[in-house]
């Protein structure tokens, strides 16, 4: 197992993007309003997030969920932290770089974030081919980061035709990479790791397994066709694979409604409400992808991505975050063994834990509709919604890491003097 603070500093910083990309939406509403999808904010704005929020937090849960689900840790923790340092800097070259427009810092971001890549496959990836326990939840994320490569590669062909390297159709190129990166890589490791981990949290060991296998598979193998008719331009191709992914999301539905239904706890926490709509959001996603093999609509394209990234994966990653930091950051403030299921929402003031689990749906809610609409205030509104989610969730793990919440932690995991006393009467 690494130290606490590895995975830690991984969910700080994703939390830092999401926050820098909740303000670039604001700054962004004109664009999106006008569902000018290749505006350098809005461009900016979701590398932000699939960089930033996505990719980071991915890693970092895969730091602390590889030891423990699939047996396998990274060889040297100085080299998880040499990776952490070249994917924030990569990161902020790209969106800098996508924001201003530079096919000079976009090279030196995309650089930095290869370079991470390599280090965290030699580090820790390449290992899970051996991975002694869940080889399922191994192999999906080896998939899901074989489609990251793809969308590097796609991505930096881009890059060549931004500087005119070359040429090949943009909306053929923008389509393969969002595919890849979205559906292939995020949505599979998702799923991958949610079939190991919904299950545990929801106390519903009995649900099969098969179902979110095909899941995965569907979903990986459908964003690679849709990615390949899109660059070949076979528009029957592309179907193909948008069917195969909408078989793939359908299926991962359907076991995570038999989770849901076969639970043992009855009541669900603020981490399971986020999980529990992000799926509805997964599912408006993949009808919008559907809806836009038929009309050719930049508004409704955009707010395809808008479900997918602010709906989808940014509440699935937030429930996920939601049980694990709460856990490392007791951990760390006690300096003992923390239970399997601590109930950390007792230490954060529901009112506040509430808020923030409300506001963030409802901004996600809000926005891709109001992109749609195309009204800039309905936009603007979505995204100030989404800026006090994203404050009230910044409020709420802080006050995990202050002294107060520390001391009540201790009171609660040591036992008092009383209840010792009464224990040895």
């Amino acid at each position: 197992m690494p130290r606490y603070f590895v995975p830690i500093e991984h969910f700080g910083l994703a939390f830092v993007w999401l926050g820098v990309a909740a303000v670039g939406l604001v700054r962004a509403t004109p664009s999106l309003a006008a569902g000018n999808y290749a505006a350098p904010a809005v461009v900016a704005v979701t590398h932000a997030l699939t960089l930033g929020l996505v990719l980071t937090s991915i890693v970092g849960a895969l730091q602390q969920l590889a030891p423990v689900a699939m047996g396998v840790a990274a060889r040297r923790e100085v080299l998880a932290h040499a990776a952490f340092a070249l994917l924030g800097v990569g990161t902020l070259a790209v969106v800098a770089g996508a924001w201003e427009w530079s096919p000079l810092l976009l090279g030196i971001g995309w650089l930095g974030i290869v370079s991470a890549g390599c280090v965290t496959w030699w580090n820790l990836l390449r290992h899970l081919r051996w991975a002694p326990r869940a080889p399922q939840v191994a192999q999906a994320v080896r998939t899901g980061f074989g489609c990251l490569a793809a969308a590097f590669a796609v991505a930096f062909v881009r890059i060549g035709n931004t500087a005119g390297w070359w040429y090949v159709s943009q909306q053929a190129l923008l389509v393969a990479h969002v595919h890849l990166a979205l559906g292939g890589f995020a949505t599979v490791i998702a799923m991958g790791i949610g079939s190991h981990v919904l299950p545990m949290f929801l106390v519903s060991h009995d649900v099969p397994r098969p179902l979110a296998a095909f899941a995965w598979r569907s979903t990986a193998a459908g964003a690679v066709v849709v990615a390949g008719g899109s660059l070949v331009g076979v528009f029957p191709l592309e179907a193909i694979g948008a069917l195969a992914m909408a078989a793939g999301v359908a299926a991962w539905l359907a076991f995570t409604i038999q989770c849901f239904r076969h639970r043992a706890r009855r009541t669900l926490d603020r981490a399971l409400v986020f999980v529990a709509f992000a799926h509805l959001f997964l599912a408006a996603a993949c009808l919008t992808g559907l809806s836009l093999l038929w009309m050719n609509n930049t508004n409704l394209a955009t707010a395809y991505v808008a479900l997918a990234l602010l709906g989808w994966l940014s509440l699935f990653i937030t429930g996920a975050a939601s049980r694990i930091l709460p856990m490392l950051l007791l951990a760390r403030k006690v300096r003992t063994s923390v239970p399997a299921r601590p109930a950390s929402a007792q230490f954060v003031p529901q009112q506040l834990a509430r808020a923030a689990a409300v506001a963030l749906v409802l901004g996600a809610a809000v926005l891709p509709p109001a992109i749609v609409s195309g009204r800039e205030a309905f936009v603007r509104l979505g995204a100030l919604i989404i800026v006090a989610a994203v404050a009230l969730l910044v409020v709420q793990h802080l006050w995990l890491a202050l002294p107060p919440a520390a001391a009540s932690v201790s009171s609660v995991f040591t036992p008092s003097t009383a209840h010792s006393n009464a224990d040895d009467s």
